[in-house]
């Protein structure tokens, strides 16, 4: 290969440096003396000294040439897909595949118990009507459960108000003339809330929802989304009747958190994270 690379940069110099020659010979040649052929010349030493410049180049900096051509031909193209875009009404996702529109609608499945809590009884039923809702629709649909990062924030700032008030309080108590029951009762409760948000903090929250994706086409992209609610609306009557739970469609920006790999962790916890790397 670095034999080849070599023979072919001493093809190339030879080549650029004959065009160069041949300008700069055609610089000379070109008669003196008459206004019109200044630029000509100028012209012509100015392709034969970019030739040079190409031939030195060729020469002795061949590989870093070869890699500036070639760089493109390493370019990766991961999909040539459209991409998808929220449908205004901000319960469905649309993509373009060729001449048809593809709509997806998000069912999250309100789950609260798993298999691991339950009885031999509990888990037979559970089972069984898994299967039955895998049924209720007769075309694909796809069960999914997905572990993502929590944005605790909210939370947090909770709790640390509460910690606030306690701690007003218990200094209020301590400028007054109160039982020591009532006291050390405010101790207790400023000693809870420390406890919370020391263990809130120090840990990340997770979650693991369990969804449904409901997927149709259309011509147009309104009658895509309007088969894939009608499809979704059929799906959470029956799991609400099989479960006996309340379905609902992810809707705005939660959809993002189930369809990109960066709405599983939040802008938040790659801060902290962050920071606790750094201060580490």
């Amino acid at each position: 290969m670095a034999e080849m690379v070599q023979k072919g940069s001493l093809i190339f110099f030879m080549v650029f440096w004959a065009v160069s020659i041949g300008f700069l010979v055609l610089s000379i040649s070109i008669p003196k003396g008459q206004i019109y052929t200044i630029p000509l010349e100028l012209i012509a030493v100015i392709i034969a000294i970019l030739f040079a410049i190409l031939a030195y180049g060729t020469r002795f900096h061949s590989p870093i040439i070869i890699e500036f051509l070639n760089q493109r031909k390493k370019l990766i193209v991961l999909n040539n897909d459209y991409p998808y875009y929220i449908y205004p009404s901000n319960d469905a996702i649309v993509r373009k595949l060729s001449s048809e529109y593809v709509a997806t609608v998000i069912i999250k499945l309100p789950m609260y118990r798993s298999a691991t809590e339950m009885s031999e009884e509990e888990r037979y039923t559970f089972a069984k009507n898994i299967g039955r809702a895998l049924t209720l629709s007769d075309k694909p649909v796809r069960f999914a459960s997905q572990l993502y990062y929590m944005n605790n924030e909210s939370y947090i700032s909770v709790i640390r108000e509460q910690l606030n008030k306690a701690e007003t309080e218990l200094l209020s108590l301590q400028q007054q003339n109160v039982p020591q029951e009532k006291i050390e009762k405010a101790k207790g409760q400023l000693a809870m809330w420390r406890n919370i948000l020391s263990a809130v903090s120090s840990s990340n929250a997770m979650q693991l929802d369990s969804v449904v994706y409901v997927s149709a086409k259309g011509v147009r992209d309104y009658e895509a989304v309007a088969y894939a609610q009608q499809r979704a609306r059929e799906i959470i009557s029956g799991i609400g009747a099989i479960f006996g739970v309340i379905p609902t469609i992810v809707t705005g920006q939660d959809i993002i958190k189930y369809i990109e790999p960066e709405g599983v962790i939040t802008e938040a916890i790659v801060t902290e994270k962050i920071k606790k790397e750094i201060s580490d």
